[in-house]
């Protein structure tokens, strides 16, 4: 009588850890593609190898789902982070060289080992790290 409940709720945890280990996953994956980008200026720009890192970070996560992987640069010629501009444009000859963010974001699709009522049948795990490349 008892042991259904047991079951449940051990499955109920065990579902709870993966998903909790996805979203770990997805956060340190964006996180090496991002710190990859910073080691040096131009790695910013080469979008191709920060995803190769976060693809490299991923491989020993067991995650099987598709994973989308988007990196971004936004660029800033003040400190205050007010001022964007296009990272193929200079500063203003008074501002200091532009501020190079590199936002990395990924994300995928976690299905729980039982479908469970009242819960989707597939939840989007996401994972982003944005630093600074200069």
């Amino acid at each position: 009588m008892l042991l259904p409940i047991v079951i449940m709720l051990a499955v109920g945890a065990i579902d709870f850890a993966r998903v909790y280990h996805t979203s770990l996953s997805m956060n340190s994956a964006a996180y090496a593609g991002a710190k990859y980008a910073t080691h040096v200026t131009e790695n910013a720009n080469n979008t191709s190898v920060i995803e190769l890192k976060v693809i490299e970070n991923l491989e020993n996560s067991h995650i099987t789902s598709p994973v989308t992987i988007e990196v971004t640069n936004r660029c800033f010629c003040d400190e205050a982070l007010t001022n964007e501009v296009d990272c193929d444009d200079d500063c203003p000859a008074s501002a200091p060289p532009p501020a190079i963010y590199v936002d990395v974001r990924v994300s995928t699709q976690f299905t729980p080992i039982i479908d469970w009522p009242g819960l989707p049948d597939e939840v989007l795990v996401r994972g982003a790290a944005e630093l600074r490349a200069n």
